[in-house]
C-alpha cells in the first residue's frame, strides 16, 4: 500500500505547478487549426527497431535542430532517450540520467519543437491505460499526431530501460527487451514527455501513447510501462504535419520490414517484458 505523501514532495509539486503558464482549461480555437505549421520529425522507422537496426541513423544535433521535445532511443539500443527543453537526457539500463552530448546517434526518434496550444488538468488516474482514456477526452484528434508534455506527481510510477546491445545488429527488439531493466519509484514529481500516433501510422511509428518519464531532480526516468498519477498538468499540441527521415544506409534498403510487428511491439512498448519483477529505487 502506497504511503501518504511527504510534505517535501508535496512543496515540490505545487513550486512545479506554479512554474507552469497555464494557458486555458480548453483551447481557444480548434488545436488543428493553430499548429498547421507545426511538423513532427521522425528518424527511421519502428519496423528498424523491431528487427534489430540499432546503428545510429542522425546525430543528436540534427535531431535538436528538429525539435526541442520528444523521446526515442540511442545507438546500439543504450536506453532510453528523453529530449526535455532543448536538452537530450539517456537513461540506460543502470538506471541513472545522464545528460548527452551532440555527437550521440539515434536509431529512432521522434521530436518537434513544443508550442502547446491547450493546457488541462489531468484528474488522478490509477493506471496508465486510465490517464490516457481521460487524455483521450480532451484530445480528440484522433486521426491526427498530438505531443503532450504531463507535469505531476505520482503516487507510483514504473519505467523501463533496454540494456545496449553489443553483440551486433540483428537481434530483434522483442528479444533484446526480454533483458531490460524494470524499476518501481513512488511519489516522484516529474514530467511526463508523449506522443500520440493515430492507428493508421502503425508500422512506420508506434500506434497510440508513447511515453516516457524524467524525475524533476533528474535522477529518475525511463520508458514508461505504468504510473498512478496523483494530479497533474498537461500541456498539448496537435500536429497535422508528418516527416519521416528514412535510415540512409544500404543495409536499411535490404532489411525486411514487410512484416507485421504489431503484436511484438504492444508487448515491448506496454509490458515488463521480463521475469525480472520491477525493482524500487
Amino acid at each position: 500500500m502506497i504511503g501518504p505523501i511527504t510534505m517535501t514532495k508535496r512543496l515540490a509539486w505545487l513550486i512545479l505547478i506554479a512554474t507552469v503558464p497555464l494557458l486555458s482549461c480548453t483551447p481557444a480555437r480548434p488545436a488543428q487549426e493553430l499548429t498547421q505549421g507545426a511538423q513532427l520529425t521522425q528518424f527511421s522507422v519502428i519496423g528498424a527497431l523491431m528487427v534489430g537496426r540499432y546503428d545510429g541513423v542522425a546525430t543528436l544535433a540534427e535531431v535538436l535542430r528538429a525539435g526541442d521535445f520528444g523521446l526515442g532511443t540511442l545507438d546500439q539500443l543504450d536506453g532510453e532517450l528523453i529530449i526535455l527543453d532543448g536538452q537530450a537526457y539517456q537513461v540506460p539500463a543502470e538506471g541513472d540520467v545522464r545528460t548527452v552530448g551532440d555527437e550521440r546517434t539515434t536509431p529512432f526518434a521522434v521530436v518537434l519543437p513544443f508550442a502547446p496550444t491547450a493546457t488541462i488538468p489531468c484528474p488522478a488516474a490509477e493506471s496508465l491505460v486510465a490517464l490516457e482514456s481521460a487524455l483521450d477526452q480532451t484530445i480528440e484528434n484522433r486521426n491526427r499526431f498530438a505531443a503532450i508534455r504531463l507535469d505531476g506527481l505520482a503516487r507510483s510510477i514504473t519505467v523501463r530501460s533496454v540494456p545496449k546491445q553489443v553483440d551486433g545488429p540483428g537481434k530483434p527488439l522483442g528479444e533484446a527487451a526480454r533483458s531490460q531493466t524494470v524499476w518501481t519509484r513512488k511519489n516522484v514529481v516529474g514530467t511526463f514527455v508523449g506522443v500520440r500516433s493515430p492507428r493508421w501510422a502503425g508500422g512506420v511509428t508506434v500506434p497510440g501513447y508513447h511515453w516516457h518519464f524524467l524525475s524533476r531532480d533528474l535522477s529518475f526516468g525511463g520508458h514508461v510501462l505504468d504510473c498512478d498519477l496523483d494530479e497533474g498538468i498537461a500541456r498539448y499540441q496537435v500536429v497535422s504535419n508528418w516527416v519521416v527521415k528514412l535510415d540512409p544506409s544500404e543495409g536499411f534498403d535490404h532489411a525486411n520490414l514487410d512484416q507485421d510487428f504489431s503484436h511484438d511491439l504492444k508487448r515491448v512498448e506496454s509490458t515488463r517484458g521480463s521475469d525480472q519483477s520491477a525493482q524500487p529505487r
